[in-house]
């Protein structure tokens, strides 16, 4: 994820870093360039209305879906079932 610092730090993004946290992912803070997303194995944008978003493509960069994601995705959804979104 980008530093806080340099994103708004919406309730879905705290939540999923939480909720990524207690699920035991590594979190890096970090800016990606275009030519960095050919080295990852997947991306995901976070929002209000669609929670998780997995990234299909940037540009012509075809990105994956990589189970760790769709995890993460069903990890969060639990979290919010359980607590309302609350932490």
């Amino acid at each position: 994820t980008p530093p806080t610092e340099l994103v708004l730090e919406g309730v879905t993004r705290m939540i999923t870093l939480h909720v990524a946290q207690k699920n035991d992912y590594t979190i890096v803070e970090d800016c990606l360039s275009l030519t960095d997303l050919s080295n990852v194995d997947g991306a995901f944008i976070t929002s209000t209305s669609s929670k998780i978003m997995p990234l299909s493509s940037v540009d012509n960069i075809t990105l994956a879906i990589p189970e760790s994601l769709k995890e993460l995705m069903q990890h969060f959804k639990a979290f919010v079932d359980q607590s309302g979104g609350k932490f």
